[in-house]
């Protein structure tokens, strides 16, 4: 099984908050619904992406120290 290091997401273009707040987290704007999609009655989206670090080295696992003195 394979696995792909890219996520993607959808923002609707209105939604100014969740767009600011997704590109603070490291998403970039890969495409842009054109114009004829308000035919379709529904809002323009961006379509957004971001690169995952590798797993090796975001999943550092810190071991318990124990400190009982005996």
């Amino acid at each position: 099984m394979s696995s792909s290091r890219e996520v993607y997401l959808h923002c609707r273009m209105i939604d100014t908050a969740p767009l600011n707040m997704y590109r603070k987290a490291g998403y970039t704007i890969v495409e842009t619904d054109n114009l004829f999609i308000l035919l379709t009655l529904q809002r323009r989206k961006h379509l957004m992406c971001k690169v995952l670090p590798d797993s090796e080295s975001s999943f550092e696992v810190d071991q318990p120290t124990s400190s009982i003195d005996t």
